[in-house]
């Protein structure tokens, strides 16, 4: 986890110029750690980030808890930059 969290900081360091033309949106809240819920309700759910589940059958709410809260204290009710795919 701390590997991936340097390694975000270092995309952010490097691309500040790039991410100045891509859109923004107001987070609202983190449902969990790799899916959020804009200000006017759009999900948006993170690339290439696979966290575990807080329902369902292959849940795993401990985990998946400290995952959304850490996304949430990262980026809920702030403003951020998004790259949209369209796949």
């Amino acid at each position: 986890m701390k590997s991936l969290l340097l390694l975000l900081i270092a995309s952010i360091t490097f691309a500040e110029s790039a991410i100045a033309s891509l859109p923004k949106v107001f987070i609202n809240n983190c449902y969990d750690g790799d899916t959020c819920t804009t200000l006017e309700g759009e999900t948006i759910r993170l690339a290439c980030i696979n966290t575990p589940e807080l329902k369902g059958r292959n849940a795993n709410p401990i985990p998946a808890k400290s995952a959304r809260n850490f996304l949430n204290n990262l980026v809920a009710h702030q403003e951020v930059s998004i790259k949209k795919d369209y796949k």
